[in-house]
């Protein structure tokens, strides 16, 4: 009977921080779907509007290590309902206040409580489920909340036309209020969980002494691209330009790549967990984005295979899971929560690189003329720019062939 109630528990434990990833995708992409409201109840212009982006990344990037620690030392029954706490306080000044150092606050808040979900979800498979399981449960984990990215802005924009601004922000509220309650009901504190004293340096130094972790985080940071540089942030305005697409299609064809690594979480993890063959896996992986992005580049592919190509690549963008895991499998059972921190840091730090870099590029090869506020950027130039993520790829691929050799 124990064994059963336990093992209920930890399902919905992982559940509910699964949830907890979908959630706080959708808040990340409130303030995009709710531009016009923020820009005229804060008073803000787009210049301002768009550092939002850089306050999300900054805040999210610089809570990963303490988040990570305070999981290996205090354990996700009480780091992961506070964050969410945290991201449910960030919404509040969107309800509550129309000042625009609030709205700094509130995208900042909503990082730092976001991050708690991916480390939350890491640790609590770790905790929960047995090696041969983790980069499987991870995975489906994973897709899960990918679900909020993939889905969430249609029908939060649909929900907003019909109920009005104010009263869907409430919503939102109590999904998060009520998600914090069950989470604390659900996470485990079990093994792997440290009382002592934190001593964040201490347990930097014996990380650091682990190289591979963070030549993992480099590699795979390197392979980010797809996801963070193209389909969260230029994708859209690309097809847009490049293809022609309206911007319907072109944000549909851009969500393909949640899509696919949704479907590819489980997948690419179903073989690697099979063949362990995880580094070639993950090289392969690597090749085969950078060879569908090469096509949608360089030739101008159809509709039908332009569909194929973007959702392939979202099924490959899954070979992060596996970096993860192979992350894990360099620490002790005490130090699982900074390892995964200290490699999702890296990742989301090549991602905000993706971001600024082809913005950079984008500005540098002449395109950038304003109409109505919005800058304008010709073909030629977002071709400059995307291809930063095919480059990229190539190297990411070879680090990893290096390590498999080594």
């Amino acid at each position: 009977m124990d064994n059963t109630t336990n093992r209920i528990s930890i399902w919905l434990a992982w559940f509910t921080v699964s949830v907890f990833y979908a959630y706080q995708y959708i808040l990340r992409i409130l303030p995009n779907v709710l531009m016009p409201e923020i820009m005229k109840r804060f008073h803000i212009d787009a210049d301002i509007f768009e550092q939002f982006t850089d306050i999300y990344y900054i805040a999210y990037i610089g809570m990963h290590l303490p988040i990570g620690t305070w999981l290996d030392r205090k354990g996700p029954k009480y780091v992961i309902p506070s964050c969410i706490f945290i991201s449910v306080a960030g919404v509040l000044p969107l309800l509550y206040s129309d000042s625009w150092v609030m709205a700094y606050i509130a995208i900042a808040l909503i990082g730092f409580g976001s991050c708690g979900a991916i480390l939350g979800l890491f640790k609590v498979v770790h905790l929960g489920f047995p090696e041969n399981k983790f980069s499987r449960m991870l995975g489906i984990g994973v897709a899960i909340g990918l679900l909020g990215a993939s889905y969430g802005s249609q029908p939060v924009s649909e929900l907003f036309a019909i109920y009005g601004y104010e009263r869907v922000i409430r919503y939102i509220i109590y999904i998060g209020l009520a998600l914090a309650v069950v989470s604390y009901f659900t996470m485990p504190q079990a093994r792997g969980v440290r009382n002592d004293e934190i001593d964040f340096k201490k347990d930097f130094s014996a990380l650091w002494k682990k190289k591979k972790i963070f030549l993992i985080g480099i590699f795979a940071g390197l392979m980010i691209g797809p996801l963070e540089g193209f389909a969260d942030a230029w994708g859209t305005s690309f097809l847009e330009t490049v293809y022609a697409f309206n911007k319907d299609q072109a944000t549909f064809l851009s969500s393909l790549i949640f899509l696919g690594m949704c479907v590819g979480a489980s997948i690419i993890s179903y073989i690697a967990n099979k063949t362990r063959c995880y580094y070639s896996v993950i090289i392969l992986s690597a090749f085969f984005m950078a060879g569908a992005f090469l096509l949608i580049l360089f030739t101008k592919v159809n509709m039908n295979l332009l569909i194929l190509l973007l959702f392939v690549i979202g099924l490959f963008c899954a070979y992060q899971v596996l970096a993860v895991y192979k992350s894990i499998t360099y620490v002790k059972e005490g130090l699982v929560g900074l390892a995964t921190a200290t490699v999702n840091m890296i990742f989301m730090s090549f991602g905000y690189f993706f971001h600024s870099i082809i913005g950079r590029i984008l500005q540098a090869t002449g395109g950038g003329k304003i109409v109505d506020g919005v800058p304008i950027y010709s073909a030629n130039s977002f071709i400059y720019g995307v291809s930063v993520i095919p480059i990229a790829l190539i190297l990411g691929a070879f680090g990893f062939l290096w390590m498999r050799k080594k």
